[in-house]
């Protein structure tokens, strides 16, 4: 008799083979439901490699190629993807399978979800088809990856899994999100905006995070295609949308009363309007705060350049300042927070008594690679600014 955690393993190698034509055992056939079939088929006809090619941070004047998951939305060539997959690119391309490279340019950015869409000259493209049926916890889904085939060509790497929630909550990129479709499903890279289908090969969520904890595996976040739908239309119709940004930390306030800031990002507009770390923060627009999950989300939620007052309780006093939420950067996650005084002072007394450790690190230029790559994410992210301001200026042109 064969085990549950077997017949799992031999389901998502024998799903894995359909696609990349890889032989698999008899045994192993005989465990993948023929609906999956279908699913590997369309997966095949839909999901693209999106190539981007970015400035190379050691050799000037070449680049270096990522490759991310992208699928086709519509048989007019237009491609849902990544954010992350388009950030600071000098170009971008699309190959599918058994096809060759294809240009592709930036339609529109939906950065709540980190999904953007893409414009190419593809035609006849092959669109997956959104489920209309909302996916019930227990149910096997799969999830569709462009990987690089074993003759160098784009092939369609797919891994099945039980989807464990549809109301899950995760932190992705410094937000909290809910309603979150979880399942167990293998981490790849590249695998972010990857579709995630159902038996029928039907579209019902699109990866917008992975986790992995050591020794149980990884969980795989997806958006619900109802939620994806509106969002899509959205992007269809060329409308950016952004999230708001005030570009400070905060925490519960052991007074329990307000959250504290325990950082400050440098030219942000909470630096603009005279924030300070150790401030604690009782209103925002005369609403009071006191989860720091419920002032994220109302932060990311503002629309750019709107002002609003906040109250807020420094050295004892109670002061009211007002404060203009500025376009939240593309990769927050990435810039740097000015720490609270006493944690500087605690880390600054921790290099002092570790020379060694620092003098181990520089001589195999780690330090020296983190600035680079500091350095380059920061450009990458100056690009993808300066060309989404053109794209939203040709959007309102259009409209």
């Amino acid at each position: 008799m064969t085990s549950p955690s077997a017949k799992r393993t031999a389901f998502a190698l024998g799903a894995l083979g359909l696609l990349l034509g890889i032989p698999f055992a008899a045994r192993a056939s005989e465990e993948v439901p023929p609906g999956f079939r279908v699913a590997a088929g369309k997966a095949r006809d839909s999901v693209v490699m999106v190539q981007s090619y970015l400035p190379h941070p050691a050799r000037t004047g070449e680049d270096y190629v990522v490759c991310n998951t992208g699928f086709f939305v519509d048989s007019e060539g237009h491609v849902l993807t990544s954010v992350l997959a388009v950030t600071g690119s000098s170009r971008v391309e699309v190959q599918r399978v058994g096809g060759k490279p294809a240009q592709a340019r930036i339609w529109a950015l939906h950065q709540p979800s980190g999904l953007a869409l893409l414009q190419t000259d593809l035609k006849d493209t092959v669109p997956l088809e959104l489920s209309k049926e909302p996916p019930q916890a227990g149910q096997w889904v799969l999830a569709a990856c462009a990987a690089r085939s074993p003759e160098g060509g784009v092939g369609v790497a797919l891994g099945a899994g039980l989807l464990s929630s549809s109301e899950a909550c995760a932190k992705i990129f410094g937000i909290h999100r809910t309603g979150l479709l979880e399942s167990e499903l293998p981490a790849r890279r590249g695998l972010a905006a990857g579709p995630v289908l159902d038996a029928g090969g039907r579209l019902v969520g699109v990866v917008v995070g992975v986790r992995s904890s050591w020794g149980r595996g990884s969980s795989c976040y997806a958006l619900p295609a109802s939620v994806l739908e509106p969002i899509l239309s959205g992007l269809m119709e060329r409308q950016n949308r952004r999230q708001g940004w005030l570009g400070l930390a905060v925490a519960r306030s052991p007074q329990k009363e307000g959250l504290t800031v325990w950082g400050v990002l440098a030219g942000s507009p909470a630096h603009a309007a005279g924030i300070q770390p150790g401030d604690v923060l009782l209103e925002l627009g005369g609403d009071a705060i006191t989860q720091p999950d419920v002032f994220e989300s109302r932060v990311v939620g503002a629309t750019p350049g709107t002002r609003v007052m906040v109250k807020l309780l420094r050295r004892h006093e109670v002061e009211t300042v007002p404060v203009e939420f500025g376009v939240r950067p593309l990769l927050i996650s990435r810039m740097p927070v000015s720490a609270r005084p006493d944690v500087g002072a605690l880390w600054r007394g921790a290099y002092a008594n570790a020379p060694p450790l620092e003098s181990w690190a520089a001589s195999r230029e780690i330090i020296r690679e983190l600035r680079r790559e500091n350095s380059e994410m920061r450009q990458r992210i100056m690009l993808l600014e300066q060309r989404l301001e053109k794209v939203e200026g040709e959007g309102r042109g259009d409209r």
